[in-house]
């Protein structure tokens, strides 16, 4: 491997471990150990037994899907309706009035005993269900999940 190339993997590794930091401090989220993270565009989530999979025969992509990580990280909504569950800090709960307001994209004023964490990105639960990924500012929370996948969260 060339130097170029030990360089990009190794910073590649060093945002993985970001990552892995960020989810346990910003959400208590600790990732099982059969999991890998690769960085690429997005982060990349798998069970470490595809590696020898890959390996033996060929198979890539199984099973893995992606984190979002912009200029900030920020979990996909598709990352924490797997994982949400572990999560024990930055979580907001969500009313039956405030669910399709939320779903719709409108920004909700929530009240404070809605609210368990600090302001950023927050796990937006409903009856027990993660639905996905919220921004919090204050008390006002808007949708940060995709128009495109807004209307097919089935609960």
């Amino acid at each position: 491997m060339g130097k170029r190339m030990e360089e990009k993997t190794e910073k590649k590794s060093e945002k993985s471990d970001e990552f892995i930091k960020y989810l346990e401090r910003r959400f208590g989220i600790t990732l099982p150990e059969n999991l890998r993270i690769r960085k690429g565009g997005k982060f990349r989530i798998y069970n470490k037994e595809l590696e020898e999979l890959e390996e033996e025969c060929g198979i890539k992509g199984v099973e893995r899907f992606g984190v979002n990580a912009g200029s900030e990280l920020k979990p996909s909504s598709d990352f924490l309706q797997l994982f949400g569950f572990m999560c024990t800090r930055n979580i907001v709960f969500l009313e039956k009035e405030e669910l399709s307001s939320f779903l719709e994209g409108k920004k909700l004023e929530l009240k404070e005993e809605q609210i368990f964490g600090e302001d950023g990105y927050v796990v937006v639960f409903f009856k027990g269900k993660v639905i996905g990924c919220g921004l919090l500012r204050g008390k006002t929370l808007e949708s940060v999940i995709p128009k495109y996948k807004r209307g097919k969260i089935i609960i």
